[in-house]
């Protein structure tokens, strides 16, 4: 899903900021979003294909206590 759209963005993105029928500055402003979405799309892509995790901070680094959501919810429920 993300190859396919990150793909698509990305090739559409060049094109038109290199074709697009209005002057250069405007055309580079509305493409460059496009490229730079594909982009990310195609790293979160490559990402999820090598197994990596999405999360910034690995699981060794985190903080030592979790939140407990059924925790939270069971206490205020009483």
């Amino acid at each position: 899903m993300f190859r396919i759209c990150g793909l698509a963005s990305t090739i559409g993105g060049f094109a038109m900021a290199f074709t697009w029928p209005i002057c250069a500055p405007f055309s580079m402003a509305y493409s460059e979003m496009s490229v730079l979405l594909g982009v990310l799309s195609l790293g979160t892509a490559w990402t999820l294909a090598r197994g990596w995790s999405l999360l910034p901070v690995p699981e060794e680094i985190r903080l030592p206590f979790e939140i407990n959501v059924s925790k939270i919810i069971e206490m205020y429920t009483r």
